[in-house]
């Protein structure tokens, strides 16, 4: 009961969950034309699951759990592209889910920043209604993000544990869902695998999680096991070749392509909500984090503050995301603003704690129309996102 209890949404919390719900799956409801890579997909699973494996092995950029997935679920609600769609819809709501347990202690607005951060990206939106991998990878990424937050408990910063110590008990099955959830979210996508080794070196350095680093260094190695298997016996190269589509100007576009990925702004444009949008990125992170960045980096140097404060743990995340991408781009175009929302949760924990400390500095209602501004310019950019496809 108690467990039961701890789990348990309060009933205001329910409705904000149900109605960005709604939001969420627009795009189940927008009559859009099939898009080439969701006719592509539905193709590749048509073939038995070992003729699969060896078709991703070969052929494919990205590593097999999405594709073994939508062939184990058209087997059951049918291999149409709007039945496979509801799929990703399910990964888009279960991440919502996810994120209002972790939050539900949480005081109003502090519940609501992030979600509403969520519900609303224009990318998001539209790849929870796609046949497409990116929705799983932000559900995989936010239960990896989550549960080791959980386990970081008596951490510094804005970024606090849900509410309770886990017991003994609990705290085993949190460490089997953080490894778990690495080890999916590396078998679901490429950036997915950067991130997962992201957070699984900040655990082998630091041991917060567990004790022992035994379990993160294992996770990893099995981690290592795909790309190794598409380098030798695959056609890892094909990564780059399904990508020569992208026309990236090295660091700018880089930087354009993670915000418009994570936060609806990008450095250059002629559009005014970008540019209104861009300004917002720069108050909430220029007004908010430095002040608590520089302290806690006063406390704990650079690496000891990226290892045990929460804040610099999920900056610190998107920046050797956004550096892996900038070295890419340099050698060849490579990123593209979806491979970006694989650092959505940690966008959103971020926006939660600005969201609290401009609470507190400027007062609820600056901060609610703050909230409000950076909903309403990413409600527009996806209602046109999807009017594209």
């Amino acid at each position: 009961m108690r467990a039961r209890a701890r789990l348990a949404l309060h009933g205001w919390q329910a409705l904000v969950v149900a109605v960005l719900a709604v939001q969420l799956s627009s795009g189940l409801r927008v009559p859009r034309i099939n898009h080439p890579d969701e006719l592509w997909s539905l193709g590749a699973i048509q073939p038995s699951y070992g003729q699969l494996i060896t078709f991703v092995l070969g052929q494919d950029n990205h590593p097999p759990l999405y594709y073994l997935l939508i062939k184990a679920w058209s087997a059951i609600a049918g291999n149409s592209i709007a039945s496979v769609r509801l799929l990703s819809c399910l990964f888009g709501l279960l991440t919502l889910l996810v994120f209002a347990l972790y939050l539900r202690r949480r005081r109003p607005l502090a519940f609501i920043a992030p979600l509403l951060l969520l519900a609303t990206n224009p990318l998001f939106s539209y790849y929870s209604a796609t046949v497409r991998p990116y929705a799983l990878v932000v559900l995989l990424a936010a239960v990896a993000l989550l549960s080791s937050l959980e386990l970081r408990s008596g951490s510094s910063g804005p970024i606090e544990p849900s509410g309770f110590e886990p017991e003994p008990h609990s705290r085993l099955w949190l460490q089997a869902i953080f490894y778990g959830s690495c080890l999916l979210l590396g078998l679901t996508h490429y950036y997915g695998l950067l991130y997962a080794l992201i957070l699984l070196a900040v655990e082998i350095l630091a041991r917060r999680i567990n004790a022992s680093r035994l379990p993160a260094i294992l996770v990893a190695s099995l981690l290592c096991v795909w790309p190794l298997l598409q380098f030798f016996f695959g056609s890892l190269d094909k990564q780059i070749e399904a990508n020569s589509w992208v026309n990236v100007v090295p660091f700018i576009s880089t930087s354009n392509n993670a915000l418009m990925g994570l936060f609806p702004s990008v450095l250059l444009s002629k559009q005014p909500l970008y540019l209104f949008s861009f300004l917002l990125t720069i108050s909430l992170f220029s007004v908010a984090l430095a002040p608590q960045l520089r302290e806690a980096v006063r406390q704990w140097g650079w690496l000891r503050c990226f290892l045990h404060d929460d804040l610099a743990y999920l900056l610190g995340g998107l920046a050797l995301i956004f550096a892996a991408s900038v070295v890419a781009d340099l050698r060849t175009p490579f990123s593209t603003p979806y491979y970006f929302l694989v650092g959505l949760p940690a966008t959103a924990l971020l926006f939660g704690a600005c969201v609290g400390y401009g609470r507190t500095r400027f007062g609820a209602a600056f901060t609610m129309v703050f909230i409000s501004a950076v909903a309403l310019s990413q409600v527009l950019l996806a209602h046109a996102r999807l009017m594209l496809a």
